[in-house]
């Protein structure tokens, strides 16, 4: 990017839990490389961080705790999860 980045961190409380969501207004991801980015190796260095976390997540809390990941060329890349409340 030319410009200055802007990362945005948010979190909310949802009914299940604790909603993270992390924005970018960076180069976005092209569409067709959406479904790869958590494949080990993918991207950038070694290709472990994102996928790492996801991993982690569905352990921790099951296959739909995972990152969900959107993103649009030109316009900037959001991840959101959702950490469970645990019972108490």
């Amino acid at each position: 990017m030319e410009e200055t980045g802007i990362i945005t961190i948010e979190a909310n409380a949802v009914d299940d839990g604790i909603e993270i969501k992390v924005i970018d207004n960076g180069v976005g991801i092209p569409a067709n490389q959406l479904d790869k980015i958590f494949n080990t190796g993918y991207g950038k260095n070694l290709g472990i961080g994102l996928s790492n976390v996801h991993h982690r997540l569905q352990n921790l809390f099951g296959q739909n705790a995972g990152i969900q990941i959107e993103s649009q060329l030109g316009v900037g890349t959001s991840l959101t999860f959702v950490v469970p409340e645990r019972s108490k």
